[in-house]
């Protein structure tokens, strides 16, 4: 029933608000833009005013007012910010809601109303509550009954219902959200969240270092020391990133030397491929050193080296193998007597570009032209020097590059006439 609630101290309050508060008939309100909606109005004194309900502006004077219509058909216009403390709207869908739920007493009446409560567009969201609570009454009624059941989160587990929390947490998953998700899953996504922050923290820490460093502001000893503060397994990548964009070798070096404080398999490699690959001398040299470091496994790096054997460049054969033998690697002898001697195609330099005329002049005096033309690649074939000492480094043997021999000996070392199949 639509009532206006005056609280104790009401008439005081009316008596103040009277200015701001008419009663009018008809309905018709000048300023009313609005069809109005079922609802209330909380007013600031504590009372209630339920009708049909509209806000709008007054034309005259721009304040905001709240129109309510009620069942009688009288309408009270209110000052909104001097006696309104809150605004409920019923849509037509709560209202019909309403209408419906009043009715409901029997098993059949509650599940008609969850029903339409479903079937409304976004009905299990907006309706959550009443859904809910009409599934306790058919519950309360029939503990066995399906719908309900699952609408309440239950689900059925050797014959009986159990909560899908309960249901779930014994399988080993985790409400995230409106969906469950393996508790594995989600400690590993916790787990990469945190490695995230730790490398995105390595990383503003080295464009702090890299600042200091371009300015020259500090020493390389102090260079180094800041370097070691932070280089860490989660700043390997950034280090290596940025050490392969800087020009001044020297500060590679110093980078390089950061890469190498953390004990792993994946700094060990950043180190090979400075050793192989940096355009200066220098940097190529000092990975090489850092690699010998007992930390490193020789043979490890040295089979990561044994890689670039597979390389159509002769040059990077040779350097490989001078690296394993600094290292003195034995786990890689067999890839060593693979590459003693190597084939590769090259661009023949005695070649003359095809269809170029070109001068030639003889002792004799004599002159001409000649064509050009000819193979422009060649097939050569290198005895790697740097393997072969590689080699006599590693085995302690020498037969220059005889790879027969250098085969025989190695399947030799490597068998075993000690094996006895005797029981007893």
């Amino acid at each position: 029933m639509n009532q206006y609630i005056l609280p104790r101290n009401g008439p005081v309050i009316l008596a103040v608000a009277v200015i701001a508060l008419s009663i009018v008939y008809p309905a018709t309100v000048r300023g009313q833009t609005r069809e109005p909606v079922q609802g209330r109005v909380i007013l600031k004194s504590g009372g209630v005013l339920q009708g049909r309900i509209s806000e709008a502006k007054n034309p005259d004077n721009g304040r905001s007012y709240v129109t309510v219509i009620k069942q009688d058909g009288s309408v009270i216009k209110l000052d909104q910010s001097r006696l309104v403390r809150k605004v409920e709207l019923i849509t037509s869908k709560d209202f019909e809601y309403r209408q419906l739920a009043a009715n409901a007493s029997s098993v059949e009446d509650h599940r008609a109303v969850m029903d339409w409560c479903l079937e409304q567009p976004s009905g299990r969201r907006r309706f959550k509550q009443q859904i809910e609570s009409h599934a306790h009454h058919i519950v309360g009624s029939q503990p066995d009954d399906e719908q309900a059941r699952k609408v309440l989160g239950f689900v059925q587990e050797d014959g009986a219902w159990i909560q899908k929390d309960q249901f779930f947490g014994q399988h080993g998953y985790t409400r995230q959200g409106t969906s469950w998700t393996p508790v594995r899953a989600v400690q590993i996504q916790a787990r990469q969240e945190e490695v995230d922050d730790k490398i995105a923290d390595r990383k503003e820490s080295l464009r702090k270092w890299m600042r200091t460093a371009q300015r020259g502001d500090a020493t390389s000893d102090e260079l180094r020391a800041a370097l070691t503060e932070f280089c860490d397994p989660f700043a390997l990548e950034a280090v290596e990133t940025a050490a392969k964009r800087e020009k001044n070798a020297e500060l590679r070096a110093l980078m390089i030397e950061g890469i190498s404080q953390v004990e792993s398999t994946s700094a060990m490699r950043k180190l090979v491929g400075f050793a192989m690959s940096d355009p200066d001398e220098f940097v190529r040299e000092r990975a090489l050193t850092l690699l010998g470091q007992p930390h490193y496994d020789a043979n490890a790096a040295s089979a990561a080296f044994a890689e670039f054997f597979a390389s159509k460049k002769n040059e990077n054969i040779q350097r490989a193998a001078f690296a394993i033998g600094e290292l003195g690697g034995t786990s890689v002898i067999g890839q060593l007597i693979e590459v003693l001697v190597t084939t590769h195609k090259e661009k023949n330099p005695d070649a003359l570009e095809a269809g170029r005329l070109n001068p030639t002049f003889r002792s004799d005096g004599a002159s001409g032209l000649q064509t050009g033309g000819g193979p422009q690649i060649i097939t050569t074939t290198r005895r790697n020097g740097r393997v072969l000492n590689a080699l006599k480094i590693v085995t302690q043997q020498d037969f220059n590059f005889d790879i027969d021999r250098w085969r025989e000996w190695n399947i030799k070392s490597n068998t075993y006439h000690d094996i006895s199949v005797r029981s007893d």
